[in-house]
């Protein structure tokens, strides 16, 4: 026994003694060399869309991610036939033989963009890859998001969160190389999750797309915006027309104003300022009572007639505001004066920007100065005419102001900055709230909002299905002339379901009036489509 474990014994001692002098070897007399030769081969990355974070909603859903995209990586050290080899890839790809040619020229491995799926073998020199494409003409939020040229973000929230997104996607894709390019290994993946670095968004892409499918059909030019009632995070910000992020040169050369995002520009704002005139009312106690409309109104020597000199007969607050009668609000501003609309027009947030990223291209709103206003201008600051210019995000946040009780929140669009495991990193948005009406006040305008769908300007609309809605519309004169009529806008701002709230909706159609589009009826197609 003592025997074989002696044998055992020296048998190990001697696999050791091997062990030790072969690595005292590799460390002493071969070290240098693999060293250099460690040094001379390195992991080299051919695929750079993968390195740039996502920008998803608010359930982390890709808003960029298009679809397949192939690829054909070109080793330049391995390619035997430069002339052979574009001829080879120039059926798939839109690269000329010059600029093919210029990337050779570079010794460094690089990618071409393919058309379609390649059918082509592979050759020396030559490999292909499939990766996510960032954009294509269906894109959603196009406004939002902008886009990239060469990697690097040139508008929209892509500019605005570059340095973070450029941090990457937390994907490398390459090859070990040796110190002339060569691929030694097939090309790799490697993921680092934890390394990435995404920007979350407030927004729903189901209900974005929603809004962008209806309004493409609908809305020649204008905008929607659909808020959270409960905190006013946007849920949806559509533009029309959009353009394509896949072909910016197209939308560059365009006469269509396509890249503008309407929803932030500020246009004439006509009858959905009555919010805030009816808000500043009953805020002070101001009321005319039973009021007689006989199609116009005096307004000190001048004699101002209503829309399309409608005479409404008798009616208070409640029906003035319902029917949208200009007479009365032209009569109740005379009572009220300016000072108290404009300080109401400031609580609701008119003249302050909402800074939701950085070169938004957002348009400053203003309902005009106090020194600016005599009797005549003084009438049309009453039924948002002249100087009172807002954003299709302002009045969407009207109806969520009113319908959450008087309560206004902080608007934001971006909620976090997170890694590829949905971690938040950074936190962007923000929940802050303030009162700027009384609970009274809010449930009042509530409810005739809920009247003018009922028996006002909306009462064409069919909203029961879907469990009633609130709103107020506007025609908004705009003085601008095109051919021989002048430009007449169309919007709605509402909130739905009328008992119990979720949602908040601006529409806004750019000459809609004239182009027989009513903003109405886009609001009911989109609304019954959420509500599905």
């Amino acid at each position: 026994m003592n025997k074989k474990v002696t044998i055992t014994g020296i048998c190990l001692l001697g696999i050791f003694s091997l062990l030790a002098v072969r690595i005292g070897y590799l460390q002493l007399v071969r070290g240098e060399k693999l060293s250099e030769d460690a040094a001379n081969q390195r992991w080299t990355e051919v695929l750079n869309q993968g390195n740039r974070g996502n920008i998803t909603d608010r359930h982390f859903f890709s808003m960029t991610n298009a679809g397949e995209q192939w690829l054909a990586v070109v080793t330049p050290a391995e390619v035997e036939n430069n002339d052979a080899l574009y001829r080879q890839l120039a059926p798939f790809c839109s690269w000329t033989a010059s600029e093919f040619q210029q990337k050779l020229a570079k010794n460094q491995i690089f990618t071409v963009p393919l058309t379609e799926e390649p059918d082509f073998s592979v050759t020396e020199g030559l490999e292909t890859v499939v990766t996510n494409k960032r954009y294509d003409f269906n894109s959603p939020a196009s406004h939002l998001l902008g886009y990239c040229n060469g990697g690097e973000g040139v508008s929209g929230l892509e500019a605005a969160y570059d340095t973070v997104l450029a941090m990457g996607g937390g994907i490398s894709v390459g090859a070990v190389t040796d110190a002339s390019g060569k691929i030694i290994t097939d090309l790799s993946s490697h993921e680092s999750p934890e390394q990435e670095r995404n920007l979350r968004l407030t927004i729903d892409a189901t209900l974005q797309n929603v809004i962008e499918e209806t309004g493409k059909k609908e809305i020649p030019q204008g905008a929607a915006v659909l808020l959270d009632l409960h905190t006013s995070d946007i849920l949806a910000m559509a533009s029309f027309p959009d353009f394509d992020q896949s072909d910016i040169s197209k939308a560059v050369s365009s006469s269509d104003g396509s890249m503008v995002n309407r929803a932030l520009c500020a246009y004439d704002a006509g009858s959905v300022f009555k919010i805030i005139v009816a808000a500043a009312a009953l805020e002070h106690g101001e009321d005319l009572g039973w009021y007689t409309c006989n199609g116009s109104v005096s307004v000190g020597d001048m004699s101002v007639s209503g829309y399309h000199h409608i005479a409404h007969g008798d009616l208070t607050l409640p029906e003035a505001f319902a029917k949208s009668c200009n007479c009365y609000f032209i009569t109740l501003g005379q009572k009220l004066g300016a000072e108290k609309i404009l300080d109401m027009a400031e609580k609701f947030g008119i003249g302050t920007p909402y800074h939701l990223f950085k070169n938004s291209g957002e348009q400053k709103d203003s309902a005009g100065e106090k020194e600016d206003y005599f009797e005549g201008e003084l009438a049309n600051l009453s039924i948002g005419q002249g100087q009172v210019m807002l954003t299709p995000l302002r009045v969407a946040e009207f109806s969520a102001i009113v319908a959450s009780g008087g309560i206004r929140h902080k608007v934001n669009l971006v909620h976090s900055v997170t890694d590829g495991n949905q971690k938040t990193i950074k936190k962007i948005s923000s929940f802050k709230q303030e009162r700027v009406i009384s609970k009274e006040t809010a449930e009042f305008l509530k409810s005739m909002m809920v009247m003018t769908t009922l028996s006002g300007t909306a009462q064409t609309l069919s909203l029961d299905s879907i469990g009633g809605a609130g709103c107020k519309t506007g025609t908004a004169q705009t003085g601008w002339s095109e051919g021989e009529t002048t430009k007449v806008h169309s919007w709605i701002t509402g909130f739905f379901p009328a008992e119990h709230p979720k949602y908040a909706l601006c529409i806004f159609v750019e000459n809609g009036e004239n182009n027989g589009i009513s903003a109405s009826h886009v609001f009911e197609k989109i609304i019954k489509k959420i509500k599905k």
